[in-house]
């Protein structure tokens, strides 16, 4: 079965459906939602090594007598 494209006869593979305009647009979506969900961890784990290292920083390493 062919379906007209207006410049001749394609193949329904060929022709573009709007279920593949969709799962673009969700694979885009699920993309850029991961992506925010890693800058958030990795925010998370840069403010918990800088509270470590801050803390590290106010320990007293030798004792002066």
């Amino acid at each position: 079965m062919y379906k007209d494209s207006g410049g001749g006869l394609v193949r329904p593979e060929i022709v573009a459906s709007p279920a593949n305009g969709a799962m673009v647009l969700i694979g885009l979506v699920l993309n850029a939602a991961s992506a925010l969900i890693s800058m958030i961890f990795l925010i998370g784990v840069h403010q918990r090594i800088d509270e470590l290292m801050q803390s590290l920083a106010h320990l007293h390493l030798a004792d002066f007598h």
